[in-house]
């Protein structure tokens, strides 16, 4: 799976759990999460490695992005076994 289409499924996913959750406040940690991925989104299109990605967001001070990354990885590694 590309990297790209594999980030836009995740973003469709918070997306969906945002609506049913009637949109919280703007801090919600899923907002941050979404505000964070569209902003990785953008270094992707911008030709950066995904891996290389996942690796230096890891190691982020930011909260936000920690979170996402740890969850994207998690979620990558899934889609690579089912792949096989």
């Amino acid at each position: 799976m590309d990297p790209l289409d594999f980030c836009r499924q995740v973003m469709a996913d918070y997306e969906e759990q945002w609506t049913e959750a009637r949109g919280h406040q703007e801090r919600h940690p899923l907002r941050a999460k979404m505000h964070a991925l569209e902003a990785l989104m953008d270094r992707l299109r911008g030709g950066e490695g995904f891996e290389r990605l996942l690796q230096q967001a890891r190691a982020s001070d930011d909260p936000a992005l920690y979170l996402l990354c740890e969850e994207l990885c998690a979620r990558w590694g899934q889609a690579a076994q089912r792949k096989r």
